[in-house]
């Protein structure tokens, strides 16, 4: 991108108004554990990851962001079964302790529903 003189974040704000879904996201331009921090626990319907790619740092993303999904909101990322990120998947499956977290949305992509919390009722 640099090369055609602009940045990954101009063409990434370029493809949101070019998919007509710029009204819908909210662009943060920072490190994704620090851009979690913006939001409330529970206020999230739906974030999607694509950050660093090295295990520790998937971990720390994941650690981030699921507290931040509200019950019924989606955690999703990209480069899942990527065989050029083997330490993506492998994070995915030790942070949530299940495999096969697919996406039907993309190839490479996984997501993750955060299933509402049991209310108990009272005796």
């Amino acid at each position: 991108m640099a090369a055609a003189g602009g940045t990954i974040v101009g063409a990434l704000a370029r493809n949101l108004v070019e998919c007509g879904v710029v009204e819908n996201v909210t662009l943060i331009v920072a490190p994704s554990t620090r851009a979690a921090r913006r939001f409330a626990p529970g206020s999230i319907d739906f974030a999607f990851i694509d950050a660093g790619h090295d295990y520790q740092s998937v971990l720390s993303d994941l650690a981030a962001w699921w507290p931040r999904v509200k019950p019924g909101g989606v955690l999703a990322g990209q480069d899942y079964a990527d065989p050029g990120w083997p330490e993506v998947m492998r994070a995915v499956h030790d942070f949530f302790g299940r495999i096969d977290l697919r996406s039907p949305h993309g190839p490479f992509c996984w997501q993750l529903v955060k299933e509402p919390t049991p209310v108990k009722k009272a005796r």
